[in-house]
């Protein structure tokens, strides 16, 4: 084939052809732009660039929406939005003996006072702070709810008080006298100790049992 050879229309495919026009047209490196600007692609249908600011803000970004964004809030993804947007983060951790006064879902109390651990628990109805399953980990009896330690001395024993359920720290008995279910009244010698239906109580051997209790027949 000899001659000049016309196209009827620009590329609008690939493996198109294209005329030295249309060549000539395209703007390979556009003129201008500041610090910081990029080249980018400005239309879908031709080749077309110009320079664009690149976002600097999480605000200006496609997929992120700040609207309500208040203190403290993180970014939480909505796959129904396909959107980032504010919301309640929770996860802060606090140490103290009263409990945090203004708690957001997922933060987490340990309650130096008891030893315990608690969640704040927010269920769509209600919201509180909820004990977590380890009690954790105790240096001392005294920072236990159901112990009473008033009063500690030297020698003391932990007993179970009924009445007040928990466990206090009394003098333990040394003598029978001591002993809370013993009542003796000036005891003499050779009496034995017999129940009386509520308490152990000095009395003297009954005679038909002395000979038996004292070895003679």
């Amino acid at each position: 084939m000899t001659g000049d050879l016309t196209l009827p229309n620009d590329p609008t495919s690939d493996l198109h052809a294209a005329t030295k026009q249309y060549v000539d047209n395209l703007e390979t490196m556009e003129a201008g732009g500041t610090t910081g600007q990029v080249l980018s692609k400005a239309s879908d249908t031709d080749y077309d660039v110009a320079w664009t600011d690149i976002s600097t803000e999480l605000s200006s970004l496609d997929d992120v929406d700040v609207t309500g964004l208040a203190d403290g809030n993180a970014l939480i993804y909505d796959s129904g939005t396909l959107t980032w947007t504010p919301g309640d983060a929770g996860g802060k951790f606090e140490v103290s003996e009263t409990a945090p006064a203004t708690p957001e879902n997922g933060d987490t109390w340990f309650d130096s006072a008891t030893g315990k651990s608690y969640i704040y628990y927010t269920d769509g109805d209600s919201s509180q702070w909820v004990e977590m399953g380890n009690p954790g980990v105790f240096a001392s009896l005294s920072v236990l709810s159901d112990v009473d330690l008033t009063g500690l001395a030297d020698g003391n024993s932990l007993v179970y008080d009924n009445a007040t359920s928990k466990w206090i720290n009394e003098t333990p008995a040394t003598t029978l006298d001591g002993l809370t279910d013993t009542v003796l009244s000036s005891p003499a010698n050779g009496e034995a100790l017999l129940y009386d239906g509520s308490d152990w109580v000095n009395r003297s051997i009954p005679e038909p049992l002395s000979p038996f209790l004292l070895g003679g027949m």
